[in-house]
């Protein structure tokens, strides 16, 4: 499965900057995310809905067909592993899905290891967005809905974060997800957005200083010194 699932992810991340994916890259360059950040995103784009034999993809031969849908696609991996294809559709119902086998994971994984304070969101593109903006002071990850990552490995390596701010959305569903991290990673604060981290940069709001200003308000934490320590790129937060 994670053979097959990074063949379909390397392909889709090249034809996104081919003519047939200019649509595409257009719609992530008009959500305001630049080229960089989408290049170390490593986003792609699904040209058509297509079934493939289950088989192909390590599954049990009596497993239904795998269902590639159409859209931008959206790699997870840690380290070596493709955990996950996520796929944002350009229309229908789910907005989100991907092929079958998909475990779950944390988006973003691999660089909470480097000690800064982390930031906790639920979609990819809001994970992208905080990274974008403010990816020399803060690591980000995504947990892909409001009950993604609770596994145990994700739990321990959030723990070893010096903060972690949990910004899931200010809705029913992002309060009572985010009073579960809050109740089980000690020193975890509750940061809210305008909606999502990546409407708030759609918007133009300055996600910047909105991560700035949560980071200040915790006690000897030196927002400037941070950054010294950590050249500004485009995107850090995933590989």
């Amino acid at each position: 499965w994670q053979s097959r699932a990074g063949e379909v992810a390397e392909t889709a991340e090249a034809t996104l900057w081919k003519p047939e994916g200019a649509r595409a890259l257009a719609y992530l360059q008009g959500r305001g995310f630049a080229d960089g950040t989408i290049r170390a995103g490593r986003l792609g784009y699904i040209a058509m809905d297509r079934h493939e034999n289950a088989e192909a993809w390590g599954l049990p031969a009596d497993h239904r067909d795998i269902w590639i849908p159409r859209g931008i696609a959206i790699p997870w991996r840690a380290g070596s592993v493709m955990w996950r294809l996520n796929v944002r559709r350009p229309g229908g119902e789910p907005k989100y899905c991907g092929p079958a086998g998909s475990a779950n994971a944390l988006y973003g994984a691999d660089w909470v290891p480097r000690g800064l304070p982390v930031v906790l969101v639920e979609g990819e593109f809001d994970a992208l967005a905080v990274a974008q903006e403010a990816g020399d002071l803060v690591t980000t990850v995504a947990t892909g809905s409001t009950h993604g990552a609770r596994q145990p490995q994700w739990r321990r390596l959030l723990a070893k974060a010096p903060l972690v701010l949990v910004a899931y959305d200010g809705d029913k569903a992002g309060e009572d997800a985010s009073a579960w991290w809050l109740d089980i990673l000690p020193g975890a604060r509750r940061l809210v957005p305008e909606g999502d981290p990546a409407a708030m940069l759609e918007a133009g709001a300055d996600l910047r200083a909105w991560v700035s200003s949560a980071l200040a308000d915790r006690q000897g934490l030196d927002v400037e010194e941070t950054a010294s320590h950590c050249d500004r790129v485009t995107c850090h937060a995933v590989t």
